[in-house]
């Protein structure tokens, strides 16, 4: 797929996004009120399954980058006594900033517009310590560019961690802003559609290791990348 024919899809898919988002928020998560809950505490801890990327941040402050963070980050704003200081982004930012004014809801960390396929014309490269995306990167126009930037703004040592539904877009058929399905092959990641797939285990080989592991329970794809040091 090309990328003008691609964004034209993603475009298309917009509406059903802030319909999903405007029902969430104003039935305070409805069926996944728990979800909506730990997304409000401004004291939740980070995940347990995250602790392995961060235990090596010596850091008195982790920073991170939630990619396609949605109105209200899922990522904890705590690590071992030790505050997280995220930086949340969305392309449809200033849309959520409406839904959240209707449904009165003041976020704990406010979503900020920026498309993933633009993130390194906003920040420098090598700037968090974990880059972070759930259930985001599948609704964009372009994944591989958007993952290959947050290597890019990682730093060195240090993690980008996907969490996805496995082969989203065939689940959903295609509709709305599902246009691309996140699969593991033989223990490597592949990105594909009807257009094409790349594997994204060998594009990134010279500068990161990828680890696919799939939780059944869940239903999540995790995907953790590891920036590789550059020797001097």
């Amino acid at each position: 797929m090309d990328a003008s024919n691609a964004k034209a899809i993603w475009k298309q898919g917009i509406d059903h996004e802030v319909t999903f988002w405007r029902a969430w928020l104003n039935g305070r998560g409805g069926e996944f009120a728990e979800d909506f809950a730990r997304r409000m505490d401004p004291t939740l801890p980070v995940a347990r399954h995250l602790n392995r990327v961060l235990h090596h941040v010596t850091a008195p402050e982790i920073r991170v980058l939630d990619v396609g963070a949605g109105p209200l980050t899922a990522v904890g704003k705590r690590y071992r006594r030790r505050p997280v200081t995220i930086t949340a982004v969305d392309p449809l930012a200033d849309l959520y900033d409406d839904l959240l004014r209707e449904a009165g809801v003041e976020p704990p960390v406010r979503t900020t517009w920026c498309h993933g396929e633009l993130l390194l014309e906003r920040f420098n490269p090598a700037s968090f310590h974990l880059v972070y995306s759930q259930n985001a990167l599948d609704h964009s126009y372009d994944p591989v560019a958007v993952i290959e930037q947050m290597v890019a703004l990682t730093q060195p040592g240090h993690y980008v961690v996907l969490e996805h539904r496995r082969n989203e877009g065939e689940n959903e058929q295609y509709h709305g802003l599902h246009q691309w399905n996140f699969d593991m092959v033989h223990g490597h990641f592949v990105i594909w559609n009807a257009q094409g797939r790349t594997n994204m285990t060998e594009r990134l080989s010279d500068r990161a290791t990828v680890h696919c592991r799939y939780v059944p329970r869940a239903k999540w794809l995790n995907i953790q990348i590891r920036v590789r040091v550059i020797p001097r």
